[in-house]
């Protein structure tokens, strides 16, 4: 296979052409230091045969910096750096790390000052008005990043990369939307890339066989930087000493090609790369929704690039590669592009990975082998009851799943049942792949009773029976008209033309997305003020832009005044509202369905629950509690303060 053939980058020999992504993680301490967390994060990826780690962006500025992010402005932190580029160089791969400048594209509360620019161009969201950078200032900021070159050397990195996409502010300046200067760093595309070259030159100037990637934003999906200036673009950073090229696309104002949703297509960044990789003389790295190693030897064989970068597929499996090359593709935990990774980080927490409860807690959560075999049985065969199946298995324990209805998946079914959700089915694919390799005994159409479980005689039970639905109270009484969204997503039900959900939380808006495609016309109701409030930043963020293209009504604060076989009444800015319907779906929520947990209590040695039973909320819970429950059957508690 070509993706494990070597390649030699400047002087740099790598093993294979699978490197890792930067992607920013949290795991940094509040000052910006190396801790320990980080390094066993990148170790980790290391083993698993990446051939180059590019560790996450580090600021080379002291006052931009956001919290618990990498730091390079100081040579207090080459000390902590040297720890993390030794420690992955002895897992076996090479190092890069990537610098960066966040620019006017993050507000200015988080640093206590106005941010800064080439221009005072607000960014599109954000929308404060940066201060315009002065030439010294300029050339001040070129001295910091060569300066944080050379601690990065210093520290026995292998070169650094870059960071001159995503709207961060080499990229402002290269972008004619952002950048309105009438000196010699601005005006045409020679005068914008000005900065990112004197940027390459001093580095290149200052240390000698030091590699240089550049990451670029080859389309940014708006005005002003588009491809064919991206390529002039890699022309000239290729001439200053650029050593390959990294190319992405988006920034936060088009996140949907920034770090691609499940939406987006697989590999969609990659016609942007095999662009730059024709006229680039130096080797181009593609990036972007490439979740198999088919589709990435696949790329490699057509040249459309000379290395593929994985960034949450690596956080989703940090042994992507190494499985590939062992023949085993099919071992591969799957990446679905939820991009929850970047949404936890996004408000400031530690990177979390909905399908990989290790990226969290790290090597805490490693599966053990128990020394006492067990026999156990999981009832539920949603996300939560899988993982616990898999998880028990791994620890040598004799397992079976049974699952009252005739499939695996549970929640997971009817998530992507959602328009562009598909991901979904490839992670409940690898869960019943993974349960038949470790002898899982499945027993699909297999309804529990108290009875059937005790003639097993199990040693421990866990209980992953999901949710049940929740009918609305209008007016002081328990709605009893329309149908549930899980009925519509599920094909259980069907809905007329007219749609009227009662229910704005994201189920109720996704179920609306769901029907709007289909041709319905649709209008989401709900009580709170802001509809799928409970979502991510970048899931809402292209749920509404979605249903906003369909058409869609979005009626929030209003109060229900009655509900019948014609539509819903509701008060609305002070007005009553009859809504009228063919179809009422009601997406107000649901319950735990715990009737199994209650009846197994002195029944049966060890009962335990996982995942909705336990309490309604998403897929990541689910999973994480599905792993952690092998640590409660082998008999150790796990708390908070146990991981990281």
């Amino acid at each position: 296979m070509k993706i494990f053939e070597p390649i030699r980058i400047g002087n740099v020999d790598l093993k294979n052409r699978i490197i890792m992504a930067p992607m920013v993680t949290g795991f940094a301490d509040k000052n910006g230091y190396v801790t320990q967390r980080l390094v066993d994060h990148y170790v980790r990826r290391a083993e698993g045969s990446c051939a180059l780690i590019i560790v996450e962006a580090a600021t080379i500025e002291p006052v931009f910096t956001v919290g618990h992010g990498l730091r390079m402005d100081d040579d207090k932190y080459i000390s902590g750096m040297a720890t993390l580029a030794d420690a992955v160089k002895m897992a076996g791969a090479k190092t890069l790390l990537q610098l960066a400048h966040v620019g006017k594209q993050i507000p200015s509360k988080y640093f206590g000052r106005q941010t800064v620019a080439p221009s005072e161009v607000p960014d599109p969201l954000i929308k404060e008005s940066p201060h315009a950078l002065t030439l010294e200032e300029i050339d001040k900021l070129i001295e910091g990043w060569v300066q944080a070159a050379i601690r990065a050397e210093k520290a026995g990195f292998n070169g650094v990369e870059i960071h001159g996409a995503h709207g961060y502010l080499i990229s402002q300046f290269l972008s004619s939307f952002d950048n309105r200067r009438t000196d010699q760093y601005g005006g045409d595309i020679h005068g914008r890339t000005l900065f990112a070259i004197e940027i390459v030159k001093g580095i290149k100037e200052a240390l000698d066989n030091f590699l240089v990637f550049f990451r670029i934003s080859a389309e940014q999906y708006m005005d002003g930087l588009h491809l064919h200036e991206a390529k002039q673009i890699v022309h000239l950073l290729e001439n200053a000493g650029v050593d390959a090229t990294h190319v992405s696309a988006g920034r936060y104002a088009t996140v949907q090609w920034m770090i691609p949703p499940m939406s987006q297509p697989q590999a969609c960044l990659v016609p942007l790369a095999a662009e730059i990789r024709r006229i680039a003389r130096k080797p181009v790295i593609a990036v972007g929704r490439i979740g198999t190693p088919e589709l990435a030897e696949q790329i490699l064989q057509h040249g459309d690039a000379d290395l593929i970068a994985l960034g949450r597929p690596l956080f989703a499996d940090p042994d992507f590669p190494k499985k590939c090359k062992a023949g085993k593709s099919e071992q591969i935990r799957p990446c679905i592009a939820c991009n929850t990774c970047f949404d936890t980080r996004f408000v400031g927490q530690p990177v979390q990975c909905t399908v990989n409860p290790e990226l969290k807690h790290g090597r805490s959560a490693e599966i053990r082998t128990s020394t006492h075999r067990q026999k156990v049985i999981i009832i539920g065969g949603g996300p939560g009851g899988m993982e616990a199946a898999r998880s028990m298995a791994l620890s040598g324990h004799t397992v079976a799943l049974w699952e009252k209805s005739d499939q695996l998946g549970g929640q997971l079914l009817l998530a992507m049942a959602g328009h562009g959700r598909k991901e979904f089915k490839r992670l409940i694919e690898f869960y019943g792949k993974e349960l038949k390799r470790l002898g899982v005994e499945l027993k699909l159409g297999m309804e529990a009773t108290i009875d059937l479980i005790r003639q097993e005689a199990p040693e421990a039970v866990i209980v992953a029976t999901g949710i049940k639905s929740r009918n609305p109270e209008i007016c002081g009484e328990v709605c009893q008209f329309g149908v549930t969204a899980h009925d519509i997503l599920a094909g259980r039900a069907i809905a007329g033309k007219r749609v009227v959900i009662i229910g704005g939380a994201h189920t109720g808006c996704e179920t609306a997305k769901f029907l709007a495609a289909d041709g319905r016309t649709v209008t989401v109701l709900r009580r709170g003020s802001n509809m799928a409030a409970e979502a991510a930043w970048t899931t809402r963020r292209l749920l509404m832009e979605e249903l906003k293209n369909l058409g869609v009504t979005l009626l929030a604060s209003v109060k229900y005044k009655s509900v019948n076989t014609d539509g819903v009444l509701v008060s609305h800015n002070g007005e009553d509202k009859f809504l009228p319907a063919d179809t009422v779906v009601l997406a107000t929520g649901c319950d735990p369905n715990r009737e199994l947990y209650t009846e197994l209590q002195g029944n049966v040695p060890m009962v335990l629950m996982v995942g909705d039973c336990n309490e309604p909320r998403d897929a990541i819970d689910a999973i994480e509690e599905g792993r952690m429950v092998a640590f409660q059957v082998l008999g150790i508690v796990r708390k908070s303060t146990d991981f990281y």
